[in-house]
């Protein structure tokens, strides 16, 4: 009896994967470490960079968050995500007008982006654009709902 190969495993996406798995928990300093791990292999992945700024915005390092987001977007300019997470920190830093910026681009890359236009309505509100503002949490508050319905719909089915 012949036994199959196995599938070569990524070694990189694979760190990236178990990261997110703890990332899920909270468990966020383990998933720093899997992702470093991951880049320590290839700084050249922007999903990394873009994955551990994530751990590093919920464990409130958002400057470090701004420099992983570069890193990831210096790798693929087109990369909503990154834009995205960049927004969120910057917005932290009290850096409205380039988290307004930031998830601008996010938003033109990716436009069914809930966190863009949640963290798009509070920089407008921010300065002062109440009506734009009101627009962007109004879309954000739309597709929350559309993501609701979709993943119930994928519950019956089951």
């Amino acid at each position: 009896m012949q036994v199959p190969k196995r599938m070569a495993v990524n070694p990189v996406a694979d760190l990236i994967r178990k990261g997110n798995a703890y990332a899920r928990r909270t468990k966020y300093h383990e998933a720093i470490a899997h992702y470093e791990k991951a880049l320590q292999i290839d700084p050249r992945n922007p999903e990394g960079w873009c994955m551990r700024a994530s751990a590093y915005i919920e464990t409130e390092r958002y400057a470090e968050a701004v420099a992983d987001c570069e890193r990831a977007i210096s790798l693929n300019q087109n990369y909503a995500e990154a834009w995205s997470k960049k927004g969120r920190a910057l917005y932290q830093l009290e850096k409205i007008n380039e988290a307004l910026a930031a998830v601008s681009r996010a938003l033109a890359l990716n436009s069914n982006d809930i966190t863009g236009w949640y963290i798009k309505g509070i920089c407008l509100d921010e300065l002062g654009k109440s009506n734009e503002a009101q627009g962007a949490f109004a879309r954000s508050l739309e597709l929350e709902i559309i993501l609701d319905i979709d993943t119930e719909k994928k519950k019956i089915k089951k």
